[in-house]
């Protein structure tokens, strides 16, 4: 009975898991390429000396610096946590929406530093498993949140229109 629950809660938010993965993505693509051709922006990120020392060796070493099986615990982790904040603040809407911007901030950024030192292919190649983790787990919950939030939003809503209508006890809550 947990896992057909378990599934149909999924199958429930599909959409908007979708929605905010599209968004995320377009979202993050927008920043990096906002960043790469604006030099405020991509001052804003560093000095040209920091830029060169992370395209050139700190992004690589965040991916590398562990066991793959130590790091891919370590993003799961976090991910499980952030996720777990989501939901428990989904209520409000407001700390998912920020999580899902900061993460699309910081993603497009580093894809701008990476591309403005042409170390592209090195960024997508680090950066798909774990985004891959990302986007099919964390993101799964944090539509949940968001999802969630909407249907209050929407049975406090009900509510109203069937007290106004002077129904008793209408909608789904």
């Amino acid at each position: 009975l947990g896992d057909v629950y378990k599934r149909q809660a999924l199958y429930r938010v599909r959409w908007w898991t979708v929605g905010v993965m599209v968004a995320e993505i377009a979202l993050t693509a927008i920043i990096a390429l906002w960043t790469l051709r604006s030099p405020e922006a991509m001052s804003a990120v560093g000095t040209p000396q920091e830029r060169d020392a992370y395209a050139r060796s700190m992004f690589e070493s965040y991916y590398s610096r562990y066991e793959p099986s130590e790091f891919a615990a370590q993003v799961w982790t976090n991910n499980a946590r952030i996720a777990a904040v989501c939901v428990a603040s989904g209520i409000t809407g407001v700390l998912p929406a920020y999580v899902l911007f900061a993460n699309a901030l910081g993603v497009g950024r580093a894809a701008a530093v990476m591309a403005d030192h042409g170390a592209l292919d090195l960024f997508f190649a680090l950066i798909t498993p774990h985004g891959l983790l990302e986007l099919g787990g964390a993101r799964s919950l944090t539509s949940v949140s968001l999802a969630d939030e909407q249907e209050s939003l929407d049975t406090a809503a009900e509510q109203r229109l069937f007290r106004r209508a002077g129904l008793e006890g209408g909608g789904a809550g």
